[in-house]
Formats: structure tokens, sequence, C-alpha cells
């Protein structure tokens, strides 16, 4: 069986499982210069090697799932081991084809070891004390892609070609807005509140009471009330004896406090230091149905506020601001920053995704700072001053942190966004953005929704073009159609931009994991909601940064036999703002300039198909193909002229006029050079060139 060997960085590729099935025997190493090679022997016993090169056309980081339409945040490699028990997934994406931002189903989620691992950060530098205090938002290998804004358009690269100042593409999570139902009914919660017990429940309208209970308790109602009690907590309660506690401070956040606790509670008890309240079963509730847990570094936010409405999602988030944020009011700025900060990374991941989805762009990195002579590392999110009027709007003021926001801040387009497109662009509002985005569908084709809005808008922008099919050119060419879109998703808080402040390959040899997503192929992730690219040898993208080209290169140097598998069942014309005939080009190139095959494979599995066949296929002996046509000669002349045809520089004119002179094909091979030279056309160098044929070493 020829050996079938892969470079470790198709490990994840889900090929190899399918070829183990089919019990192929492959091999893992480091290759440089291909992604698969399939070894064989030839007639003569001589190693052959088919370097393969593998396409596709589809094209610890904490990530965002759906199950069953519960939404949570948590580390990608818990991610892993839920989907091995449960391959029902869903994670955000974007279909860049198709331009739709939505949910999308996981096929696959893969893990393997790498030491090419990246930390890419979007603060500015923080003030470190020690080397290994770091400032960094996700981390990923160095063939792993991201989505970067680059001349008018969005592309595919490898995390180790990003540079800074690039800006990534951040996507929020499509979070729906349901009522929430943490369980059946009110009455079945309670019976399993007292499954440890024989004593009985009084239920009424909107109260009920434990049999071993001293007051009447409300059921619980899931209001703004108690969402913003649920932030609260989350910011600064613990469980005591049964029973939720929130610490006290000073007066007026007290009474604030207090205010909240009669209308979710009805009832509480106030000790020096803290407010008892709830009893048994919002214990029960907080703990074993909403999965909160104690202690500052084990905070997260519950799966119930992800699905929630909007207005519930705000009140969440100013509760949780009321306890532990905080105004940056330095003397320097003009406006202030909100900011929160805390041991738990999933809380502050979460709370970012929370903002971003609610349209509100925000930052967060990492923080240390000294306590009792120890660095302890904190995790802090701050809310950008070119935010707060998103945040004011979306969410409210926070009480006792109201914000106060000069007119200069503006949320139009960001400052770094404007420096690189095109100047008038910022003249268009959300209105103009739209027409533009959802018309050039019809521009595409030569038509229009409306001339003379189209007309309208471009002359804002300055295109000029005096007919349809000129402005369609003008805003492609001047304009790009990726800004378009990213502009219109900006303008709708769809889409955000992060720029790039630092990124650093590592010393480290660790984990990494991965989703495979339908149509998508990509994924959201990091401290704040990246968008990630889940296949690292992109077709398309490999064409436009020469790698492809390079690729090539070394498959001829290093193998005998070479071939090309293209991955994936969407039009590669229409994936990307290609022109088709760069694609063909490239095509055509590989084919003809490169000599090396070209096949076509639907996915991951159809490929391991190929694999398998053609492991197979090299295993049986092989005839070699001939070189001559396959033309049978009808006569004795025709076999004579045929063979004297084959000789270099012998056409079917001159293998007549030698045949007429020397009679035999024998008289001609064992003609002297002299005589040769007697027929017409014959001459030395063309003399030459056959001697070498009849009298070289084979």
């Amino acid at each position: 069986m020829p050996k079938t060997i892969y470079d470790h960085r198709e490990r994840r590729s889900g090929v190899i499982k399918e070829l183990i099935k089919r019990d192929i025997d492959v091999i893992e190493k480091d290759l440089k210069t291909a992604d698969y090679i399939i070894q064989t022997k030839d007639l003569n016993n001589k190693i052959l090697n088919l370097g393969i090169e593998r396409k596709s056309v589809v094209g610890n980081t904490s990530v965002v799932i759906k199950q069953k339409e519960e939404i949570r945040i948590l580390p990608i490699k818990e991610a892993y081991a839920i989907f091995k028990k449960n391959k029902d997934m869903e994670v955000t994406g974007l279909d860049l084809k198709n331009k739709k931002i939505g949910w999308f189903n996981v096929y696959d989620v893969t893990k393997h070891k790498s030491n090419d691992i990246y930390r890419i950060s979007t603060s500015p530098k923080i003030k470190k004390k020690y080397d290994k205090e770091e400032n960094s938002v996700v981390k990923l290998t160095g063939g792993h892609n991201v989505y970067v804004f680059r001349n008018r358009k969005i592309i595919i690269i490898p995390t180790s070609e990003l540079k800074r100042g690039d800006y990534m593409i951040l996507i929020p999570p499509k979070l729906k807005e349901i009522n929430p139902k943490p369980y059946k009914s009110f009455k079945e919660f309670l019976k399993y509140v007292q499954s440890d017990s024989i004593k009985n429940f009084k239920l009424y309208k909107k109260e009920f009471k434990l049999g071993s209970g001293l007051h009447n308790q409300k059921i619980p109602e899931f209001n703004k009330d108690f969402f913003f009690l649920l932030g609260l907590w989350v910011a600064e309660g613990r469980y005591d004896n049964l029973q939720l506690t929130i610490n006290q401070k000073d007066k007026l956040r007290n009474k604030i406090i207090e205010r909240y606790l009669k209308r979710v509670f009805k009832w509480y008890n106030k000790t020096s230091d803290a407010y008892g309240m709830g009893g048994k079963v919002y214990y029960k509730l907080f703990k074993d149905i909403l999965k909160l847990k104690n202690g500052a570094g084990n905070k997260t936010i519950p799966s119930i506020v992800f699905s929630a409405p909007n207005k519930l999602k705000a009140e969440f988030i100013k509760g949780y601001l009321f306890g532990d944020g905080y105004r940056n009011l330095n003397k320097n700025r003009k406006n202030p920053q909100l900011m929160a900060v805390s041991k738990s990374k999933l809380l502050i991941v979460g709370l970012s995704y929370l903002l971003f989805s609610l349209g509100v762009e925000n930052s967060t990195h990492q923080e240390y700072k000294s306590y009792n002579n120890k660095r302890r590392k904190y995790y802090l999110l701050r809310i950008k001053t070119i935010s707060l009027k998103d945040f004011i709007k979306k969410i409210g003021q926070v009480p006792t942190k109201e914000i106060k926001i000069q007119k200069s801040v503006s949320t139009k387009i960001p400052y770094y966004l404007k420096i690189t497109i095109r100047q008038s662009l910022p003249k268009l509002n959300k209105k103009d953005l739209k027409f533009l985005y959802e018309d050039l569908i019809y521009l595409k084709k030569g038509k229009t929704k409306s001339e003379k809005e189209l007309f309208k808008i471009t002359n804002k922008i300055h295109l000029k073009g005096k007919s349809i099919k000129k402005v369609y050119k003008e805003i492609i060419t001047k304009v790009g159609e990726d800004t378009i879109f990213l502009l219109h998703k900006m303008y709708q808080k769809e889409i955000f931009l992060a720029r790039v402040y630092d990124i650093k390959k590592l010393k480290i040899n660790q984990e990494v994991y991965d989703f495979s997503v339908k149509h998508a192929e990509n994924f959201i992730g990091g401290m704040i909601p990246f968008l990630l690219h889940n296949t690292t040898n992109d077709f398309l993208n490999s064409i436009i940064d020469k790698r492809l080209i390079t690729q090539l290169i070394d498959l001829k140097k290093h193998f005998d036999l070479t071939l090309l598998i293209i991955e994936g069942t969407e039009n590669i014309y229409e994936i990307r703002n290609f022109h088709p005939n760069s694609i063909r080009g490239m095509l055509a190139s590989i084919a003809i300039d490169f000599q090396v095959p070209i096949l076509y494979t639907r996915n991951y599995r159809d490929t391991a198909n190929l694999l398998a066949i053609i492991a197979k296929r090299l295993e049986k002996p092989r005839s070699l193909p001939s070189l001559l046509k396959k033309r049978k000669p009808l006569t004795l002349k025709q076999q004579q002229e045929f063979i004297i045809e084959s000789l270099p520089g012998i056409g079917p004119i001159l293998s007549k006029s030698l045949l007429k002179k020397f009679k035999t094909i024998k008289n001609i091979i064992n003609a002297e050079e002299k005589n040769l030279q007697k027929v017409k056309k014959l001459g030395p160098k063309k003399i030459n060139n056959i001697k070498k044929v009849l009298e070289g070493s084979y």
C-alpha cells in the first residue's frame, strides 16, 4: 500500500479521520512544500512522490455558541467538549458571498497542538512590570485567517501576515429577543425546591409560601427590576446561608438598592455590611437554574440575559455597571469613559459581546495591579467616548454614574475609517447608504431601483458617470462594493472595526481549537467579537497574496508528480470581488504553465475519497502510456513513412524524399552524413539531431 503522508496542519481538516475510516495508512509530518504526499514505486522499483496541494473556496479563545435557543459564551475548549457530546451547535458568522450575518451550523470542531501562535492586541500598550504581562484580545495560529478591511476591500489573510495598523472586522452575535423562561412552571420549580423535604408550599396568584417560611414571597417576575438586580448581584453578590446577599456601601447607593429589593423580593434583611434577600427559592433559582457561581473569578453572564428582550439586556448592563462600573474622569479628557474591571475573563467578554450586540462599541484588555505584594491580572472593559451617545440611547444612564457628553462627539464614521475611504462618503446618511447597498444588486445587471435617486446620491460623492453602467464602474473602482457594504452595516451597528496595535509571535506550544461552519466557514471569537476564518488555505486569497505561485513552484521542484485539489461547492467567480478573468488566468497558468492537474471536490469527505482512490490506484502495476498517436497505417509505405516522420525535424514531405533516395529505412539509418546532406531541406542541424536520437544511450 502506498504511504500517505500529511502535513501536521491538515490534522484538523477532517480529511485524515475519513482516510483512517477507509483503512488508509497515514503518517503525520511537518511538510514544507505540500499538504499531502502519496509515496509509491514505479515499474523500475524507484520511489515516486505525488505532491498534493489542497485549497478551499469556501472559505484558550472565548466563543459564543447557541444550542436549542440557549446562547452561551465559553472557552472554545469547552465548546469542543460539548460538540463531541451533542453536535447540535450554531455560531455567529458572515456569509460574505450573500452578505448575510447570522447563525450557522457547526459541522466539526477540531484541535491540535501548535507552536505557531500569535498574540493580537487592539488596545494601546499597558504599563508592564514584568515581561510575561500581556495585553492581548485574541491568540491565533499563524495559519488561521482573519478578516481585514484594506484598500476598499474585505480580505482574508493569515494571522502571520497581519500588520500593525490593520483594521480587523468585528461582528456582534445575533441575539434574539424572546421572553425568558428558565423553568416550565413555577409550581413545578417549587416541587424541585421541596424535593428533599416533606414540607409543603402554598401557591397564590402573585405570591408563595414555603411550609417552613415566615413570610409570603413574590413569585419571580422576569422584568426590568429583576434584571437590574441580576446584574447588580453578578457584580457584587454572593451566596450566604441559602440566600442571596449584596454588599452595602454608602447611603445614596443603598437607597437605590433598597428600592429595587422591595419591588423584586418584597422583603429583605440588612446587616452591617450586606443585604440578604430572596430566601431558599431565589437561592435555588440563581444557583441551580441560572447556574451563577460564587467568587469574583468565576462570575459569568447568565444565558437568560442573552435571549432576553433588549430592554431587559439593557437593565442587566445598568445593574452590573451600577455595582462594578466607574467613570474615567481624567481631567485631560473632554468626555469621560465608562469602565468596568473584573477578575473573570468570561464576564468581561460576555459584557463586551452584549454591548456590541446592542450597538455600543467597546474595547477590552488585561490590566495588572499589585495587591498585598502580589501582581494580579484583571480584565478591563472600556466603553469608548465615541460610543457614549449610543450607550445612553440604547442602555440609558447608570444610577450614580450618570454621563454628560459634549456635542462635539460624533459616532457617524470613526476617524480611522475616514482616512481610508473616499473623503466624500461621510456626506451620505443611513438612507443613502442603504439605497446604494441594496441597489448594487440591480446595478450589476445594468438596472437601478430609481435612476433619479441613484444620480442624486452619486453626485453627493462626486461620481460623474452619466449612465448606469458607468456609475456602477465608478462605484466599484473609486468607492468599492465592500466599502458600501461595510459602511451600511456600521451605520446599522452590525459590523465594527478594531485597529491592531500590536501583534507578536509567542514561544509556546499548546492545544489550539477550530470550528468548521456551514455556508460561512467563519465564526466570532476573542475578548471582543473578531470574525475569524477557519480555513488556512483559501484559494482566492492565495491568489491575492501570491502564495499560490510560490507553492506551485515548490511542488514542481520537490515532487515527481503534482496535483492541485480545489475543495468546495461555491461558485469561485461569485465568492469575492474578483474579475472572472483573473481566476481563469490563474487556472490556465496552473494547468498550462506549471502543468499541474486540477481536480475539484465538494467537501473534506469528497477530498478523502479522492485521496483514497489515488492511493489505491498507485498501488496497482501500471503500463506506461505510448508517446505515439494511436493510428494504424494501412499499407507498408505508410508504415515506413510513419517511422521516418518520428525522427526529429522530419515531416511528411521530407520522409518521402528520404525513402525515394535510399529505398529502405535501414539504408537511411546507415547512410553517411555527406549522403544525407544531398537530400533537399535536410541540413547539418537536422542530421545532428537525428544522429543523437539514433546513436544516444537510453
